[in-house]
C-alpha cells in the first residue's frame, strides 16, 4: 500500500505520474519502484497502453479517488484508438490494460500494425515547459505531446524530440521530464506558420482525449457516416463514392502539409470511404474530419455516428426468389434433373464441364432457382469412398531392416555420417518410418546399432583414407591419413586418436610431411 503519490496534473499522462513519484520520493532502483506501484518487479513501462493498472489502483486507491475506467480515458492514449475498434475489441484491450499480463491491448486497437505509427521518442513543447515550470513547478509529459500522426503543438507549434526512446531498451524505468532532457531549445517554426489543418488535427486529437468512456460505433456505422459525409459534399453519383473527387478535396485542403499520412492518402482514402471491414487510425480519420467537418466538434461528429443503425436492417445475403415465367423454370428443371440422372455417377462438375450447354443452365438455375438447384444436387452428391489401407506393421518391419542391413554393408565412394536421420532417408516411406517407429521395433534396434556417432564416422573415413593410400602406393603416414580423411585435427575424437596410435610403422609416429618437419 502506497503512502504517498503525486497529484496528478492536468492531461498528464500516467507513465509521467509514476515518473515523478521515483523522483519526489527519491526512488533509484527502477524494480524498487514497480515493487512498490504494482507489486511485481516485471511491469513494462509503456508510455500510451499500461498495464497492470488494477494492481495499480489497489495500492493507490485510499489516495486517488478514481475509477479504472476514467483512469484509463483521462490519463493514456486509450480514447484516441477506442472510438474506431468495436464495442468487444475496446472492452479486451481495456481489460488487458487492467490485468497483469498486458502487451496484447496494442494488437487488439491494430497500433501494431497501423501505417501511422507512434512517434519514435518522447517529444515536447519549450513554451508548454515553460508554462508547467511556472504553474506547477515541474516539468511532465502530457498526452497531447505523443498523439500518432500529429507532431505539432495546438499552441506554440513543431515538437522538439528528445534523446529518450518511446519504446526505450531499458523497459522497465520510468523516465521523468527533466531540464537536462527537455533543453530549451528554439521551435523549428512559430505557430503561425504551421499548417492550418495541422493545428486542427491536433485539437480534434485534444477533444477526443477529454471525452468521456463511451461504447465504441460498429463498421456499419462507420461506413455509413463517411458515404453520407461524401455525398453532404457533392462527393457522391446515386449510392457511389466519387473518390477521384474526393481525393481532389481533400488534396486541396490539405496542400502544402508534409505528413506521411497527406502524402500516402490515394492509399487509403478509397478504403475509407467504402464498406469498413477493417479498423483505421486515428490520424487517418482526423485528416478527413479536419477537411470534410472543419467546424464540428469531436463530440458532435461521434453523437452523429454514433446515432445511425448499428446493423443493416435487411440482411446482406437475401434469398433470391423466381421472378421468371413458371414454364421456363420447370424446363429448365426438367433439362438439369435429366443430367444428373444419366450422369448420377459422375457429379455436378462433371456434368458442367463436360456436357453441351450444361454450364448455362447451370449459371441460370444459379441465378433464379438456387435453392431448388442446390437441393437436388444434395440429392445427388456423390459419395466418396474413405480409404483407409491397412498397413502390415510386422511385415513392414522386416523388409526395413533387411534394408538396413544392406545400407549398412555397402561402402561408400563418397562417405556420409549413418545417423538416424540420414539412414531413415534411405528408405521408402521414410515420413511414416519417422513417426511410428514404435511399431517397427526391429527397425528401431537397428538404427540405433548401426548408426554411427562422430568416432565412428572418423574412424571410418580413416580406414577409407589408408585403403586410398595403399591403391596410390603412397605411405600410410598418420598426417597423410588424417588430411586424406578430412579430419580437422581440432575435433579427433579419443577412439579415434586410439585408432590411429594402433597403426603400424609411420602411422604410429613417423612424420614424413616435408612442409611440417618435427
Amino acid at each position: 500500500m502506497l503512502h504517498y503519490f503525486p497529484i496528478p496534473h492536468p492531461d498528464e499522462l500516467l507513465y509521467s505520474i509514476f515518473a515523478r513519484y521515483a523522483v519526489h520520493t527519491g526512488i533509484v532502483s527502477p524494480k524498487q519502484c514497480l515493487d512498490i506501484l504494482f507489486n511485481c518487479r516485471t511491469v513494462v513501462a509503456t508510455v500510451d497502453l499500461p498495464s497492470h493498472l488494477d494492481a495499480f489502483l489497489a495500492n493507490a486507491m485510499h489516495l486517488w479517488d478514481i475509477s479504472i475506467e476514467n483512469l484509463i480515458y483521462r490519463h493514456t492514449l486509450f480514447p484516441l484508438y477506442a472510438p474506431f475498434v468495436p464495442d468487444e475489441r475496446r472492452n479486451i484491450a481495456m481489460s488487458h490494460m487492467r490485468s497483469n499480463r498486458g502487451g496484447a491491448q496494442h494488437l487488439e486497437l491494430g497500433i501494431a500494425a497501423s501505417m501511422v505509427k507512434p512517434p519514435t521518442r518522447m517529444r515536447y513543447c519549450p513554451v508548454c515547459l515553460t508554462t508547467q515550470q511556472i504553474c506547477y513547478g515541474e516539468y511532465y509529459w502530457p498526452r497531447s505531446w505523443h498523439v500518432a500522426g500529429v507532431n505539432v503543438c495546438a499552441l506554440h507549434g513543431p515538437l522538439i524530440d528528445t534523446d529518450v526512446r518511446f519504446r526505450p531498451t531499458e523497459r522497465h524505468r520510468f523516465i521523468p521530464a527533466t531540464p537536462s532532457l527537455c533543453t530549451a531549445s528554439p521551435q523549428q517554426g512559430e505557430a503561425n506558420t504551421t499548417h492550418k489543418m495541422e493545428k486542427a488535427v491536433c485539437n480534434l486529437a485534444n477533444q477526443l482525449m477529454a471525452l468521456p468512456p463511451r461504447p465504441s460505433p460498429t463498421y456499419y456505422q462507420w461506413s455509413r457516416f463517411y458515404h453520407d459525409l461524401a455525398a453532404s459534399h457533392g462527393f457522391t453519383r446515386g449510392t457511389h463514392v466519387l473518390h477521384r473527387d474526393l481525393y481532389q478535396g481533400l488534396w486541396r485542403a490539405w496542400n502544402g502539409c508534409e505528413q506521411d499520412v497527406v502524402a500516402k492518402m490515394f492509399s487509403w482514402l478509397p478504403s475509407l470511404f467504402r464498406k469498413h471491414r477493417k479498423s483505421f487510425s486515428l490520424a487517418q480519420h482526423l485528416t478527413v474530419w479536419a477537411a470534410l467537418a472543419p467546424s464540428v466538434p469531436a463530440a458532435e461528429i461521434l453523437r452523429r455516428v454514433s446515432s445511425l443503425p448499428r446493423q443493416p436492417e435487411v440482411s446482406v445475403c437475401q434469398k433470391r426468389t423466381p421472378t421468371v415465367a413458371v414454364p421456363a423454370i420447370a424446363s429448365y428443371r426438367d433439362h438439369w434433373q435429366q443430367a444428373l440422372t444419366r450422369f448420377k455417377h459422375q457429379g455436378t462438375k462433371w456434368i458442367r464441364e463436360n456436357q453441351s450447354g450444361m454450364a448455362a443452365t447451370y449459371a441460370w438455375l444459379y441465378r433464379n432457382d438456387r435453392q431448388w438447384l442446390l437441393a437436388i444436387n444434395k440429392q445427388y452428391r456423390l459419395k466418396h469412398r474413405e480409404i483407409s489401407p491397412k498397413v502390415n506393421w510386422r511385415k513392414r518391419d522386416m523388409a526395413l531392416s533387411r534394408k538396413l542391413r544392406s545400407i549398412a554393408n555397402k561402402g561408400d565412394s563418397k562417405p556420409y555420417r549413418r545417423t538416424r536421420t540420414w539412414l531413415i532417408n534411405q528408405l521408402p516411406h521414410r515420413a511414416s518410418i519417422s513417426k511410428n517407429l514404435e511399431k517397427l521395433p526391429l527397425c528401431d534396434h537397428l538404427l540405433t546399432e548401426i548408426s554411427e556417432s562422430v568416432a565412428d564416422y572418423q574412424i571410418r573415413r580413416c580406414k577409407c583414407a589408408i585403403e586410398e593410400l595403399k591403391t596410390l602406393g603412397l605411405p600410410e603416414s598418420r598426417w597423410r591419413v588424417v588430411r586424406r580423411a578430412g579430419i580437422s585435427p581440432t575435433s579427433i575424437r579419443s577412439s579415434t586418436e586410439r585408432f590411429l596410435a594402433s597403426l603400424n610403422g609411420a602411422a604410429c609416429g613417423q612424420n614424413d610431411n616435408p612442409k611440417h618437419p618435427q
